[in-house]
């Protein structure tokens, strides 16, 4: 569920509606964290979803945190 959580985030994020991505990502993020320990894989992915999702939108530094 996480990862179709990321991958609807990075459509709505193609689509130019940066809220309901970033929603979606951070959404995916929490799921993951509940489940896996802080250095899973899947974890690394939904803070790329994140960072990306910032960059796109030119929010370097949000990007970078």
């Amino acid at each position: 569920i996480g990862e179709a959580l990321n991958n609807i985030g990075r459509c709505y994020d193609c689509m130019g509606k940066f809220e309901l991505a970033l929603e979606y990502d951070i959404r995916a993020l929490e799921m993951k964290q509940r489940l896996f320990p802080h250095d899973h894989p899947d974890i690394a992915t939904s803070l790329n979803s994140i960072g990306l999702a910032y960059y796109s939108h030119y929010d370097f530094e949000q990007a970078l945190d």
